[in-house]
């Protein structure tokens, strides 16, 4: 598993990641849980012992650990910050910082905090997913950002 979150993560950001201490593997994701989660024994199997980090893609929490690492980023002015968490695309004069030739950027406020992630197309920076998704999480069936 943590193979694959190294692999992910190198290619969606260009770095490896660093992985937080008490993150372990449950059910297929790569999970951040307490000492006292991973040696909970139960009767049947749990559906999450904690925070998913990574489950095919890396969630925001792991994106926003390794934020000082990353290689490909974007930073966004306020108005721009608003525009990107309601799905819009990026336009280039709302961007303060761009480091990184992509193809994914993580996106972030001018306070550092992250927005989601962008990709690269031919016309332009197009919003993969942001934190806006929150407000629309009942029509998912598992978290995606």
């Amino acid at each position: 598993m943590i193979d694959e979150v190294m692999k992910s993560f190198d290619k969606e950001f260009s770095v490896i990641p660093a992985i937080p201490k008490n993150a372990g593997e449950f059910n297929g994701s790569l999970v951040l849980m307490s000492e006292e989660l991973k040696n909970i024994k139960l009767k049947g199997m749990p559906y999450s012992k904690g925070l998913i980090i990574f489950k095919k893609r890396a969630f925001g929490y792991l994106i926003d650990f390794n934020k000082k690492n990353l290689a490909n980023y974007l930073v966004l002015n306020e108005k721009s910050s608003f525009l990107f968490t309601c799905s819009r695309t990026i336009f280039i004069k709302g961007v303060n910082k761009k480091k990184g030739n992509g193809p994914n950027y993580a996106v972030f406020n001018e306070r550092k905090e992250l927005l989601g992630i962008a990709f690269r197309e031919k016309t332009g920076l197009v919003n993969r997913v942001n934190i806006g998704y929150f407000v629309n999480e009942d029509k998912f069936k598992e978290p995606v950002f």
